[in-house]
């Protein structure tokens, strides 16, 4: 069954996820921003007749049974939850509301104690794949919330996730979030490494990296 959801953060990732969400059938909410990546979801779906578009986030949270935010950082999840016009003012409850934003435990926490007062399921629900997982839609989301409710979860964003793992409690996301940086950094210095000691030692690196590839350090 369709849904009707808001989708704040048509950015770089979230304007993917956004599409895939509306080739899925579902009516999307939007803000009108002025921004590039805003624009150019509109014109691309301006006459599927499955994007709203809203003025305020208190409007479009008051028209939507699922909310998914794919922001910058703290502050942003700041103005967008807990701001005056915010998300949370006309939040219906039973609202579902799946944040995708790398963020710090600390401000998932407190978002999610101030959506149980207002009857609404918050899920801490990081991405790792990039833009490219985005598009493809492919993405490996780690999730921290109420287990009860994470079943809900993959008939919505099933669309744009290949892998998606409940990791426990509200903040079990953004952990399992930082894990995955902390491997991923580890894994590009170690090839920043290497590449400096190929150069040193005066080897050809498209060779290098040919016989690379094909052993145990692809």
């Amino acid at each position: 069954m369709n849904k009707n959801i808001g989708f704040v953060g048509l950015g770089v990732m979230g304007s993917h996820m956004a599409s895939h969400l509306i080739n899925n059938e579902n009516q999307i909410h939007i803000i009108q921003r002025s921004s590039k990546n805003t624009k150019k979801f509109i014109n691309k779906f301006k006459f599927s007749q499955r994007i709203t578009i809203h003025q305020e986030l208190n409007s479009l949270s008051r028209n939507c049974d699922v909310i998914i935010s794919c922001v910058g950082n703290d502050t942003d999840l700041k103005n967008i939850f807990l701001s005056k016009q915010c998300i949370l003012k006309n939040i219906k409850p039973n609202t579902i509301i799946i944040d995708h934003t790398t963020a710090s435990p600390k401000i998932s926490k407190i978002i999610y104690k101030k959506c149980l007062s207002k009857n609404a399921h918050f899920f801490d629900a990081p991405l790792s794949g990039g833009e490219i997982g985005a598009k493809n839609g492919s993405l490996s989301i780690m999730v921290g919330g109420k287990k009860s409710e994470f079943n809900n979860l993959k008939s919505i964003i099933g669309c744009y996730s290949k892998s998606l793992i409940y990791m426990g409690n509200i903040g079990s996301g953004q952990l399992a979030k930082m894990a995955n940086q902390i491997c991923v950094a580890s894994i590009i210095q170690g090839l920043a490494e290497a590449l400096n000691f190929a150069k040193k030692k005066k080897l050809n690196i498209d060779d290098l990296i040919n016989v690379i590839k094909n052993g145990a350090a692809q």
